[in-house]
């Protein structure tokens, strides 16, 4: 397997994983409290939703790349 290939592999699962944790609300993938500038002007839920759509914007490039 070429390193290309398993880079994508790691990218799409953990764009995958991370879209995922954030919406849930996982510390581990955002941390809300470090952004509080952000989340003051434009709310909590939008700061996650903006995170979590930059995770699956990069599981969405490294599956085109794996599978298409």
């Amino acid at each position: 397997m070429e390193f290309a290939t398993l880079l994508d592999w790691f990218i799409f699962i953990g764009g995958i994983v991370g879209c995922i944790g954030t919406l849930r609300g996982s510390k581990f993938f955002l941390d809300e409290s470090r952004m509080q500038t952000l989340v003051e002007r434009i709310g909590a839920r939008n700061v996650r939703l903006i995170a979590a759509a930059a995770y699956a914007m990069l599981a969405a490039i490294a599956g085109r790349n794996l599978f298409g």
